[in-house]
């Protein structure tokens, strides 16, 4: 489901979790923020409580009409339920609808690159990402990253 406003702290506290294991990479206020105002949360039925997020990254792309998933990170003790997947379905289905020609993400995680794979993504040279993607980015971490790319069908008019 879309994330709400009173969803920043756990998205926040998400993220930081994320990062602090080394998946995501560090994220400022501002980009958590960003990431909670486009992203979608997967909750646990009955408490509420997130078990993931996913954001759409769409403004640094624009010109190419391609979306970045962003920050995708479930906690461990869902791994294997279906929300990584439940997320990045919900995720191109919103980039479809907004009319994207395709998605990509970048990854530091073999879970996270077989769950891109078993969902249609094809892996990619990461340098054949948009430009954008590497402005100010950690050149350590762009050694190990693995990059995967989904063409969109085009929404009928």
């Amino acid at each position: 489901a879309p994330l709400r406003i009173d969803d920043l702290a756990a998205v926040e506290e998400l993220v930081g979790q994320g990062t602090a294991d080394g998946v995501l990479r560090p994220r400022t206020r501002l980009e958590v923020a960003r990431l909670a105002a486009t992203g979608l949360g997967a909750k646990v039925v009955g408490s509420g409580h997130l078990a993931g997020v996913v954001g759409l990254e769409t403004e640094a792309y624009r010109a190419e009409q391609v979306g970045e998933v962003s920050g995708l990170y479930t906690v461990s003790r869902f791994s294997g339920s279906g929300a990584g997947g439940l997320l990045v379905e919900g995720l191109v289905e919103r980039a479809a609808a907004l009319g994207l020609r395709a998605v990509f993400a970048v990854t530091v995680s073999d879970p996270a690159a077989d769950l891109f794979a078993r969902k249609g993504f094809r892996e990619v040279d990461p340098h054949t990402l948009p430009a954008a993607k590497w402005v100010g980015y950690d050149r350590e971490r762009l050694q190990t990253v693995r990059a995967y790319w989904l063409d969109l069908a085009p929404v009928p008019s």
